[in-house]
């Protein structure tokens, strides 16, 4: 029907001709009317025929759409990018009055409209709009359109066919990137920092940290992001990036008299016994034992282990203690008469007690 009251959970409504829309409710993320089958022939947008709902921020119009009529949407909304077919003629300057968020429009090729209906159109978000992205190969037709007085014009921007993604922090972050429209997902690390898509892709980019990085923000083009997640349609080249912090942990060795601990790094980088280094870093620890001595245990911020040669994977501070012993002489001094007295001195002179003689000292009796 041409006219009539919307019908309680039906989404659309069109003319009988199927012309023209009347009725459609928006309320995904990235909502592209393009390939959907219900609207391919629709050639006109009726006044509050679009329900764009809080989550709508990305629209992409039915692909045959020439008319866009007064006040578009009867409620203002988060909406921040607009992109228009290839054939649109004519939009009412007050088509878009309830929406003052937009920040992004895309015009493909070359659609037969008059710059003035764009610019009326659009005249109260100017004042904010980021980007006037058209076709790379038809930027300089679209520029040749505006006047140099046109706010507009340093704002157009050519959109490449095949838009380029890149990791710029692949020693710090993984970005993972899965197209929307046919499932695919890419991993942007070390071995692969890139991809290329076509233009309006939409996509979805999630970034994770690498062991050694704390994460706290998703930058793209030099944008922070709310969330390490993020969804459009791709009308630029993405640079990935990130806010956050390197960690590092400090690792201690104590010394003892009884022996030492070595650290090394897993390709035989000696450390120093405290030393600083990447979270996530894999240690080799050695303990030596020196002569006369017995290794007993060693210790990891309390813990304690019993072998003398391992390797782990640094994720915290850290303190490594070995703990090393002598065996004690036992001295019998029952057939010694009480009326000698017994002193034992070492090499230097020194006297050594009878409890802190140990086998294999080298003692002098006196």
């Amino acid at each position: 029907c041409n006219e009539g009251e919307f019908i309680e959970n039906i989404d659309y409504r069109l003319s009988q001709n199927k012309n023209e829309l009347y009725k459609w409710h928006c309320n995904d993320s990235l909502t592209d009317l393009r390939p959907n089958n219900i609207l391919k022939e629709v050639t006109k947008l009726k006044s509050y025929s679009l329900e764009l709902g809080a989550k709508c921020h990305e629209l992409f119009l039915p692909e045959k759409v020439e008319e866009i009529e007064r006040t578009i949407v009867e409620r203002s909304t988060e909406l921040k990018t607009l992109a228009f077919p290839a054939t649109i003629t004519k939009i009412d300057p007050d088509a878009w009055n309830k929406i003052y968020s937009i920040k992004n429009l895309y015009f493909p090729k070359t659609p037969p409209i008059d710059i003035s209906e764009i610019t009326n159109a659009f005249a109260l978000q100017l004042a904010h709009l980021k980007h006037f992205y058209v076709d790379a190969e038809a930027l300089d037709t679209w520029k040749s359109k505006f006047p140099q007085s046109s706010p507009i014009l340093n704002k157009i921007k050519g959109v490449p066919q095949d838009v380029t993604i890149t990791n710029q922090e692949a020693d710090k972050i993984i970005v993972t990137v899965r197209r929307l429209d046919n499932n695919t997902q890419y991993t942007l690390d070390n071995t692969q920092k890139n991809i290329t898509v076509p233009r309006t892709t939409p996509i979805r980019i999630h970034i994770a940290p690498r062991d050694i990085y704390d994460l706290q923000k998703l930058v793209l083009n030099d944008e922070e992001q709310q969330s390490t997640i993020f969804q459009t349609f791709l009308l630029e080249d993405l640079n990935v990036t990130s806010r956050g912090e390197t960690i590092k942990f400090q690792l201690k060795a104590l010394q003892h008299e009884g022996g030492s601990i070595q650290l090394t790094t897993l390709d035989n980088q000696s450390l120093e016994s405290t030393t600083e280094v990447l979270r996530g870093t894999k240690i080799r620890l050695q303990i030596t034992v020196a002569p006369h001595y017995t290794f007993k245990y060693w210790t990891f911020n309390n813990a304690i282990f019993h072998c003398l040669d391992t390797v782990f994977e640094v994720r915290q501070h850290a303190t490594f203690n070995a703990v090393f012993y002598r065996q004690k002489a036992l001295v019998d001094l029952s057939e010694v008469d009480n009326k000698y007295r017994l002193t034992l001195k070492d090499e230097d002179g020194t006297v050594v007690p009878f409890d802190r003689l140990f086998v294999d000292d080298i003692v002098f009796l006196q």
